[in-house]
């Protein structure tokens, strides 16, 4: 009697091509993965731009860039960033409550970062990329503990973060980093000279993943989400230090071997301008430099999506804006922030440079 069964070679060809198919297949499921990450982080960024146009129409400018408070008799300086009176008009209207009612008492919420509060660690769901895997593990600094955000506002093209008290009209948002409520400085969709549609109000970083606690920073080795020493606060408008923070051998690699006390993302609500602001000035995946802890420097934006990061438009829209694109003269060093008091006026910084700026009438095709 004949027995059928396979023989070694059939088998054989059978995991073959079975295996061939597998190859296949799993690239596909990639990118079909990576393409529902990105498609959720460009939700989470339009449900950020529904929050600034309700804040606009509530308020008739823009949220301020720092500020302790958000009604006149709240302390006169602060650490709350924009995304914080966001809260108000994204469905988070009892955490913001929470918050403003501890910043009205005195709480060290705006005047401090020793003190422990419960709502620092409070996840916000549109506050992160899922392409960032580790955006939701809570920071250390020094005595407390707090959620991050992977969404940073626009500064637009000035050389340098703003310190405190320094003003900026290049940007969207306006204010220096330590304002009096009564004092600051917010932009209007009035202002967007450049148009609505034409001009990035938020993009994305990589949330930084060192933790600073009792004086100490465990430095991190990765470009994506740290911010990087160039030396002294004299060194970091120049733009070739920060790209040189790059190991030649290892692009994903910086040289130096300190990182910002502060970095990208620390705290949804942190205003400092290392954590919560960028400036269109280094291409997106460029080294974020600075020369101390909350000094000026080059913020940049990054994110794990392939090739680029998305950007919100002042219009409420979402870009994907490419790593490769034109960005000017970076060589440019300039005597000082690249008129921060001035409105109008070309960009140095080519495409990239004239979408941060609002009012400079560059061209900003992609």
């Amino acid at each position: 009697m004949k027995i059928k069964a396979f023989t070694l070679v059939e088998l054989l060809v059978v995991i073959a091509i079975i295996g061939i198919l597998i190859g296949l297949l799993l690239p596909a499921v990639q990118a079909a993965r990576n393409a529902a990450r990105r498609m959720e982080c460009t939700n989470n960024l339009k449900q950020i731009g529904i929050g600034l146009h309700n804040y606009h129409d509530a308020n008739l400018t823009l949220p301020p860039t720092r500020t302790g408070g958000y009604i006149s008799t709240a302390p006169t300086s602060g650490l709350h960033n924009f995304l914080v009176p966001l809260l108000l008009f994204c469905e988070q209207g009892p955490l913001y409550q929470e918050i403003c009612s501890d910043a009205m008492a005195g709480g060290a919420v705006w005047r401090g970062v020793t003190s422990d509060r419960d709502y620092f660690k409070r996840i916000v769901p549109y506050h992160y990329c899922p392409s960032d895997g580790r955006s939701k593990e809570l920071t250390k600094i020094v005595f407390r503990s707090q959620a991050k955000t992977n969404y940073v506002g626009s500064f637009g093209d000035v050389v340098y973060a703003l310190a405190t008290d320094e003003n900026n009209k290049r940007g969207v948002f306006a204010g220096g980093t330590i304002q009096s409520p009564k004092t600051f400085l917010c932009n209007s969709f009035a202002a967007i000279l450049d148009g609505t549609s034409n001009t990035i109000a938020v993009s994305e970083t990589v949330a930084s993943i060192s933790d600073y606690t009792s004086g100490a920073v465990n430095y991190v080795r990765n470009v994506k989400g740290e911010t990087v020493n160039v030396g002294t606060s004299a060194n970091n408008m120049n733009l070739g230090l920060c790209i040189a923070t790059r190991d030649p051998a290892e692009p994903n690699l910086y040289q130096s071997t300190f990182s910002q006390t502060y970095g990208r993302g620390y705290g949804f609500h942190e205003g400092r301008s290392p954590c919560a602001y960028f400036q269109t000035v280094l291409p997106p995946n460029s080294p974020t430099c600075s020369g101390g802890i909350d000094q000026r420097g080059t913020t940049s934006v990054s994110s794990y999506h392939s090739g680029g990061v998305n950007v919100l438009l002042v219009d409420g829209s979402v870009k994907f804006v490419s790593e490769t694109v034109e960005c000017g003269d970076q060589t440019y060093v300039p005597t000082s922030s690249h008129n921060p008091d001035k409105i109008g006026g070309l960009s140095p910084f080519g495409v990239w440079g004239a979408m941060g700026s609002i009012a400079g009438c560059e061209s900003t095709a992609l």
